[in-house]
């Protein structure tokens, strides 16, 4: 794809696979700045997402636990993972209002699923919600 089409291919592959973990009519895509959390997605959707995201991509790190948190809509999620992928890409410069994935994403994405779920469910009581 030509770089100004990257960022659209991402957003569509994050759509996508949020809809299916909300086991969602395909017909009505979500809108790419709808939080997950709003939408429906909880700790264990969240988790599923994750993996989805890292297995789709093929990527070989494990993408953070918090995930949804730090990255709470599917265009913020496209963003980092664009990132990831490209972290030179031209078209992942601009200013996106997400948080940088932390130093020690390592330890987190070295958890099990149920320790990412309590961490999740921690964060989401942090949150007030």
């Amino acid at each position: 794809a030509l770089p100004s089409e990257r960022h659209e291919l991402l957003i569509e592959f994050v759509r996508q696979h949020t809809t299916r973990v909300l086991r969602l009519d395909q017909a009505q895509p979500l809108e790419r700045n709808a939080r997950l959390m709003d939408v429906g997605v909880d700790s264990l959707m969240a988790v599923e997402l994750r993996n989805r995201l890292r297995d789709g991509l093929g990527l070989t790190q494990k993408l953070p636990a918090t995930l949804i948190f730090d990255y709470p809509t599917i265009d913020s999620i496209a963003h980092m993972l664009a990132r990831l992928i490209e972290p030179t890409h031209p078209d992942t410069t601009e200013a996106v209002s997400t948080k940088v994935i932390p130093t020690d994403v390592d330890l987190i994405s070295e958890m099990s699923d149920d320790e990412a779920e309590a961490l999740l469910l921690k964060k989401l009581v942090e949150l007030g919600g």
